[in-house]
C-alpha cells in the first residue's frame, strides 16, 4: 500500500482557505483484470482545514516552501499578510508595501518576495528571514503579474499601462532591461527548461513568447480573447 502525498490548494475571496486531500491509497499488487484508472474505494473528498483571516481585498499569493510561509498581496490595504503553513496563522504584523499590491512571486535562490504595486508603478522586494521590505524597485507603469527565473537571477513584471515588461536583477534589485510586448500584458509564466517567457497580452488576443538569454520577444501567438491571469 502506498499512502498519498499531502496536497494544498488555495483560494481567496477575503480570506485565505486550506484545503487538503487525504486518506487515499492504491494496492500496487492489482490484478490484471483491475483498471489502472479505477478510484481507490476509500478516497476521500477534498475538505477545508484551515480559514486564515488576512487583510482587505487579498490578491496574489505565492507559498515559499522551504520557509513554510505563503505570502498573501492585500490589495484593499496596501499589505502583504505571511501565512505559517504549518500552523496555519498569520505571521506578525502586515507587511506595508505599495499602493495596490498585486502579483507576489517567490525566489527561493535569493530568499526574496516579489510584489507589484499596481498604483505606486513599483515592485517591492520583501526579505524572506527579516519580513522586510529591503528595497522598492521602479517598473513601468501599472505593474500586474511577477514571476522568477531563480536560474536566471532575474524577475519578470507585466506593466499593463504601458504594454511592456520590465526584467528585474534578483541580486542587484535593479532594471535590467523593458521589453515592448502586447497591449494590456497581464498574466505570464517562466519555462525555465526552454529559457522562454510567456505573456498573456488582454487588448491584443495574444501571447508573446520572449527569450530570456537575448530578451528579445521571438514569437507572437494569436489565443482566444481577453487573454489575462486570472
Amino acid at each position: 500500500m502506498t499512502r498519498c502525498a499531502l496536497v494544498t490548494a488555495l483560494t481567496l475571496p477575503v480570506i485565505v482557505t486550506m484545503l487538503v486531500v487525504a486518506g487515499c491509497s492504491s494496492n500496487n499488487s492489482a490484478t490484471p483484470n483491475q483498471s489502472s484508472q479505477a478510484k481507490p474505494a476509500n478516497a476521500a473528498a477534498p475538505r477545508v482545514t484551515a480559514t486564515v483571516k488576512v487583510g482587505k481585498n487579498p490578491l496574489g499569493v505565492a507559498v515559499d516552501s522551504a520557509g513554510h510561509n505563503v505570502y498573501v498581496t492585500n490589495n484593499g490595504d496596501d499589505t502583504v499578510s505571511v501565512v505559517d503553513t504549518r500552523s496555519n496563522t498569520t505571521v506578525g504584523a502586515p507587511i506595508k508595501v505599495g499602493k495596490k499590491p498585486d502579483g507576489v512571486a517567490v525566489d527561493p535562490v535569493a530568499h526574496k518576495v516579489f510584489t507589484t504595486n499596481a498604483d505606486a508603478n513599483s515592485v517591492s522586494v520583501i526579505d524572506t528571514a527579516s519580513h522586510y521590505v529591503t528595497a522598492t524597485i521602479p517598473v513601468g507603469r501599472g505593474p500586474q503579474a511577477v514571476a522568477v527565473d531563480p536560474a536566471g537571477h532575474a524577475a519578470y513584471v507585466t506593466n499593463e499601462d504601458d504594454g511592456s515588461v520590465s526584467v528585474i536583477d534578483t541580486a542587484a534589485g535593479t532594471v535590467i532591461a523593458t521589453i515592448p510586448v502586447g497591449k494590456s500584458p497581464d498574466g505570464l509564466a517562466i519555462d525555465p527548461a526552454t529559457h522562454t517567457v510567456y505573456i498573456a497580452n488582454a487588448d491584443d488576443d495574444a501571447v508573446s513568447v520572449i527569450d530570456t538569454a537575448s530578451r528579445n520577444v521571438t514569437a507572437t501567438i494569436p489565443v482566444g480573447k481577453g487573454p489575462d491571469w486570472w
